[in-house]
C-alpha cells in the first residue's frame, strides 16, 4: 500500500516587536511532516525556515512539499510603548539670579528624537508669554526683558518624534509652572 503524502498543517502567529529590540524573528511550525522535506520561500526570494521582521508589515512565506504549496501571512506590529511619558517638564522655578533653577526647559528621554516642537507658556489672562521650537529652550521667566512675580502659568507643548525607532502620532501636552521666588 502507498502511503499519500498528508496535507501541510502550518501554523502561524502576528508578532509584535518590542521597543527596545531591533526586530521579531518570524517561525512558522509545520505540524504534521519533517520540516527537512519542505521548501521555504518568502516574498523577499529568502529561502529559510524562519525570517527576521526589523519593520511592521504583513510577511508572506510559501511553504511548498512534493505535492502542494501553503501560503501563510504573519502580520508584524510595532508594540505599544509603555514608557508613561516621553518628556518631562519641572512643574516649578525660582528665576531669581542664585544660579538654581534660575530656568526651566523641556526635558526628553534620551531615546527621543524631537522632528518638530513648539512650546508656548501662558499667563492666567491668556497672554503668550515665551515660545520655542527648539527643543532644548529654556525659559527664564522673563517677558519683555522683565522678571514674572510669583504665579502659575499655563503651557502647551506640541512636538512629533521618533521614539523606539519609529515615528509617533503628534503629542500635544498642557500643564502648568510655578514661579517662585
Amino acid at each position: 500500500e502507498i502511503m499519500g503524502i498528508p496535507p501541510l498543517e502550518i501554523i502561524t502567529e502576528n508578532a509584535l516587536i518590542d521597543c527596545n529590540e531591533m526586530g521579531v524573528e518570524l517561525t512558522p511550525t509545520v505540524m504534521n511532516t519533517n520540516s527537512n522535506d519542505l521548501s521555504w520561500q518568502w516574498a523577499d526570494g529568502t529561502n529559510s525556515t524562519t525570517y527576521f521582521a526589523a519593520n511592521e508589515g504583513t510577511f508572506t512565506v510559501d511553504i511548498s512539499n512534493d505535492c502542494e504549496t501553503v501560503t501563510r501571512s504573519i502580520e508584524v506590529n510595532f508594540a505599544p510603548d509603555t514608557r508613561r511619558e516621553l518628556f518631562h517638564i519641572p512643574n516649578v522655578f525660582s528665576p531669581n539670579g542664585d544660579a538654581i533653577h534660575d530656568e526651566i526647559q523641556v526635558y526628553f528621554d534620551e531615546n527621543v528624537d524631537v522632528l518638530s516642537f513648539t512650546w508656548r507658556i501662558f499667563d492666567r489672562w491668556g497672554n503668550m508669554l515665551f515660545e520655542t521650537n527648539k527643543p532644548d529652550g529654556k525659559w527664564d521667566g522673563r517677558f519683555k526683558g522683565k522678571t514674572m512675580n510669583p504665579a502659575v502659568f499655563v503651557y502647551y507643548v506640541e512636538a512629533r518624534v521618533v521614539a523606539c525607532g519609529r515615528e509617533r502620532e503628534e503629542i500635544f501636552k498642557k500643564g502648568d509652572i510655578t514661579i517662585v521666588k
